[in-house]
């Protein structure tokens, strides 16, 4: 039963934040920049911690559901639901420490990426991970994403860049994540006790171990993943780490409040080395070559956004070589330009001379020229969701990833499948991982595409699983692969539900997201369609 108008107003008076109950302001929180739209029946402007708590206690009193709203940036449905949306972002917005030495950081989860970053950058270090969002994503949602982006083959995701978190379960207990030893003393101190931090400790070890066999047989054999809960990174080499676990979560299982992150260094020397293709295929096989010249990073686009850009930007599209189906962009590090310098060449090497995969190439050690290339393809997301017409390049198969080595292979069975449907795509992205998103042309108001997409959904997961990959590389499962987890997993996801029901019993953490979907959720709650 809905919280009457009384319970509302109860909540509001418990509040220093605000409580929007008017539809003009939950209209405004109903989408995030995917493709689905949930009014939710009322927006907590959190001042504080206790406001979180005030929340929780009386979404676990009224069965109402509570999804955790940091940027809005979320591509998978995460950020949208039903009952309370917490704004996280105006209120949580303070860098609290930072240790250049130690190349440590802690931050509230509504800090923007590219303002840390800044703050960052006096001291010639930066937060590794660098999704095109930077401008606008927040430090609560990249952790609950578990956000990658370009160079995540030098400095991984997230999950590879915490060193601790402070969570609120959702009993309200406020814990502090630290790596410990299985069997240690320590572990055996946190696991004491009748509280909900003891009762995690003490079973979720042992219940990752108890699925160690059935993940042997299922689990992605990439680093780059954001589907399901990371069991694999939570208890790794005889450690378990409560912060990895919530990597990825999506706001099911706890609320992040502060996150200390490891930092880098800036790269002193960039260079960056654009080679044309006569196939995506081609392209997909150039960049096993071009990884073992040593690249820092390689993306990749296709004929599609190509023509994209040649519509809207003409300007952009000049630099690219007439002809092109294909391109990667692949950068280069060094100490110093001579460095760089060597590493390109290398590259050119092997991909004109010795395998002559590409047709054409252009090279520079230029910040600006490299500046403009690299807009062009941070572009790419915005540039194809902005596309009008009746059938538009759908985000739904948009970010799989499988072993770099079976790129090509995964390339060539997803163009199959869309030419069976008689499917036009668009592709680009994270190629040095084995990372595609792939966007097929639907028009959600048509039913018969509707069924289509979960059609081709199902074909298209079910290849990745069997070329070992993961279904979401870094955009996360949400609304829109959540579904698909259950037969992605097998046995495995047994211990995901397990690991939801222990931290969050009254299932009021962003309901339907990792666990527990509707049936058909996919093509439910479609913005396109309200």
């Amino acid at each position: 039963m809905s919280p009457t108008p009384q319970d509302w107003e109860q909540l509001r008076r418990a509040l220093k934040g605000e409580l929007l109950l008017d539809l003009e302001s939950r209209h405004r929180y109903a989408s995030d920049e995917s493709i689905y739209s949930i009014v939710p029946q009322a927006v907590a402007v959190v001042a504080g911690e206790a406001d979180i708590a005030a929340v929780l206690l009386f979404a676990a009193a009224k069965g109402v559901g509570v999804t955790l709203r940091a940027g809005g940036t979320s591509l998978a449905g995460q950020a949208v639901g039903p009952g309370i949306v917490v704004e996280m972002s105006g209120n949580f917005e303070r860098i609290l420490a930072f240790d250049p030495e130690m190349r440590r950081v802690r931050a509230e989860p509504g800090v923007v990426l590219a303002s840390l970053n800044r703050a960052l950058w006096v001291h010639g270090q930066q937060f590794g991970p660098d999704p095109s969002s930077f401008e606008s994503c927040r430090v609560g949602g990249m952790v609950g994403n578990n956000a990658s982006g370009v160079h995540h083959r030098i400095w991984g995701a997230v999950i590879d860049n915490i060193v601790s978190l402070r969570l609120m379960l959702s009993n309200g207990e406020i814990v502090e994540t630290s790596p410990v030893v299985l069997g240690s003393a320590e572990l055996a101190a946190r696991a004491s006790g009748d509280t909900l931090e003891a009762r995690i400790y003490r079973e979720v070890p042992a219940l990752i171990d108890g699925y160690r066999a059935t993940m042997r047989k299922n689990w992605p054999r990439v680093e780059k993943c954001s589907s399901g809960y990371r069991l694999d990174k939570a208890l790794e080499a005889g450690v378990f780490d409560l912060g990895k676990l919530l990597c990825g979560s999506e706001g099911t299982l706890a609320v992040v409040l502060e996150a200390t992150l490891r930092t880098v260094e800036r790269p002193r020397a960039k260079g960056l080395l654009v080679l044309y293709f006569e196939t995506l295929e081609d392209a997909a096989k150039g960049v096993v070559e071009a990884l073992a010249s040593g690249a820092s990073a390689i993306e990749m686009i296709d004929e599609r956004v190509v023509e994209a850009v040649r519509a809207r930007s003409p300007q952009d599209a000049a630099r690219f070589k007439e002809g092109t189906r294909a391109a990667l962009f692949v950068e280069y590090f060094g100490g110093d330009a001579a460095e760089v310098e060597a590493r390109m060449a290398a590259g050119w090497k092997r991909l004109r001379e010795e395998s002559r995969l590409a047709v054409d190439d252009q090279a520079t050690t230029d910040p600006g020229t490299m500046e403009e290339l690299w807009r062009i393809r941070r572009g790419v997301e915005p540039l194809l969701s902005d596309m009008a017409g009746a059938r538009v390049p759908v985000g739904f198969v948009e970010d799989t990833a499988v072993p770099v080595e079976r790129l090509a292979e995964h390339v060539r069975g997803l163009y199959e499948i869309f030419d069976r449907y008689g499917l036009r795509a668009a592709a680009y992205g994270h190629a040095s991982t084995g990372h595609l998103h792939v966007r097929p042309f639907l028009d959600l108001r048509d039913p018969r595409d509707r069924a289509l997409m979960e059609k081709v959904a199902a074909e298209v997961f079910d290849q990745t699983r069997r070329l070992g990959g993961t279904m979401s590389g870094e955009h996360g499962d949400g609304l829109l692969r959540t579904e698909f987890l259950q037969s992605f997993y097998g046995e495995t996801y047994e211990a995901m539900v397990a690991i939801k029901q222990l931290f969050d019993p009254m299932g009021i953490l962003n309901p339907g997201k990792k666990v527990a979907p509707e049936i058909g959720q996919m093509t439910k709650h479609l913005r396109a369609l309200t």
